[in-house]
Formats: C-alpha cells, structure tokens, sequence
C-alpha cells in the first residue's frame, strides 16, 4: 500500500489589491477608514509566505512580509521583515472567507473587531 499526500494550496494565493476597509491603529483608538487615508496596497502570496506593500496617497506607508498558515477560516500571518519595525515579529490572526475575486479578513482582539480588510484577486486561479 503506498501512502499519498495532496497537497492543497491555499485559496489565496496569488496577488491581491486592496479594495477598502478599516484599522484601529492604537488600542482604544478610533477605526481608520482606509479610504479616507487613501491607502493602496497590494498583496502578494506564495504557498507559504506573503509580502505587501502600502501607500498613502501618494506617499509610502509600510512594507511587510513573513509567512502566514491558513486552517479552516482562519488566516495568521507571522511578519519576519517590515519597514515598521514595531511590528516585527508580531502575528495577525484573522478570520476570512474568499466569495469569488474578493477575500475578506477580519481580526479581532479581546472581542473587539479592530481591523476589517477586503482585498480583489489580480489574478485568474
């Protein structure tokens, strides 16, 4: 009897720009409409690892990558390189569910929703 792994890759993998959503940047702070600030970003994921880059306006407004893990409904990125150092080594969990071109994350902490993400898939699977 041989034994046989298949390998599922993630549903989303590939390259991801942002559509809108909204952070709490400090904790007890207000939640920051990514329109309002006009950020653009855009994502890119491989198997294993992700890397993203953001602007505002016109200005830039941070760059991360690490490699992230996805169970169920749940997707957790671990940042291993930023120009933010604050979150160096810092991990993000979310909750997400991908409905056609579009993947939405939500993270919350202590029961609060302190982020909400929707991102438009760039590419064809």
């Amino acid at each position: 009897m041989t034994n046989v792994t298949i390998k599922i890759q993630p549903p989303m993998m590939g390259a991801w720009a942002l559509v809108t959503g909204e952070c709490q940047e400090e904790s007890d702070g207000p939640m920051v409409d990514y329109e309002a600030v006009k950020y653009n970003s855009l994502k890119v994921l491989s198997e294993t690892h992700f890397t993203f880059i953001t602007h505002a306006g016109d200005a830039f407004s941070c760059c991360a990558g690490g490699v992230y893990s996805v169970e169920a409904d749940r997707y957790v990125e671990q940042i291993q390189t930023t120009s933010s150092l604050h979150l160096l080594g810092r991990e993000f969990a979310f909750q997400f569910c991908i409905e056609g071109d579009l993947w939405h994350n939500t993270r919350w902490e202590n029961g609060v929703q302190v982020e909400h993400e929707i991102w438009r898939r760039l590419d064809s699977k």
